[in-house]
């Protein structure tokens, strides 16, 4: 996505679109997700680990947030329903 190699300024594109503006009021987590990803890879090359270690887990908690609340809620109702009956009985 980055046409640009270097991890800083990857690192500061995934900050700009996790932060919420006026005109921005929701956190763009799959492209930071992404950006926060090819940084880490460019750290972990550049033998950078600290560096590499915090956007890893900026990319960690992008695929945390990615992960839909809502959509899992959705899967896991079924099962909930099942075992809620069955304790009843």
């Amino acid at each position: 996505m980055a046409s640009s190699t270097d991890p800083e300024k990857l690192i500061a594109k995934a900050d700009k679109l996790t932060k919420l503006t006026l005109t921005r009021w929701s956190a763009d987590w799959r492209n930071a997700t992404e950006y926060y990803e090819q940084a880490a890879t460019a750290f972990r090359f550049a033998k950078k680990h600290e560096k590499a270690k915090v956007a890893f887990e900026k990319a960690s908690k992008g695929q945390e947030m990615l992960a839909s609340y809502p959509f899992m809620l959705k899967l896991s109702l079924p099962f909930y329903k099942e075992s809620f009956m069955f304790t009843i009985v």
